[in-house]
């Protein structure tokens, strides 16, 4: 993405707010790298075992980067392609070029959760529940194949714990959810 563009979105979302919006263009950049159309080969290795293309049929992970490159980034930002990235690093493992999309797929998540944009609906089921219990989700037990369910202490694994102080953590995590960074 060309820096006047970047500058020209950025203002646009951030009305002024430089520091923000240079950061974010100057992580963006980071991520793109030397990432050329030239140096991405296209050969779709990046695509083996991602579910982007799976969700969205016909468009490999490589796209991504190569949207934004094309001053498509605002288009990016509205839609679900990017949350469809499981952050599994597969992309950055098979890409022969060390031109992986995920270190700009994850800038595009938090610029999106930051502009205010939607995001999936689990992350804020996993918002709440981290909050209420200082975990993910409460430990439950596990269904078997044989229909049998299994708890945490069945299994020979130790008893997961939240925080401590409850109130300590919450609070902190205000003070998080007030930067909407998505990790």
């Amino acid at each position: 993405m060309h820096r006047e563009q970047t500058d020209e979105f950025m203002e646009e979302y951030f009305g002024g707010r430089w520091i923000e919006a240079d950061f974010i263009s100057l992580m963006l950049q980071r991520a793109m790298g030397d990432l050329t159309e030239e140096s991405c080969k296209q050969c779709g290795k990046c695509a083996v075992g991602c579910a982007i293309p799976i969700v969205f049929e016909g468009l490999p992970p490589y796209k991504v980067s190569t949207k934004v490159q094309s001053g498509e980034a605002k288009e990016l930002l509205k839609s679900d392609v990017i949350w469809a990235c499981t952050s599994c690093l597969a992309c950055e493992e098979r890409c022969p070029a060390d031109m992986s999309p995920y270190e700009v797929v994850s800038v595009l998540k938090n610029l999106s959760a930051r502009i205010g944009y939607h995001y999936p609906r689990g992350y804020r089921d996993l918002e709440r529940n981290v909050s209420k219990f200082g975990l993910i989700q409460k430990p439950k037990a596990v269904l078997a194949r044989s229909g049998e369910y299994f708890d945490r202490e069945a299994l020979g694994l130790p008893c997961l714990q939240g925080p401590t102080d409850i109130g300590k953590f919450k609070e902190a995590l205000g003070r998080l959810s007030g930067m909407r960074v998505v990790l």
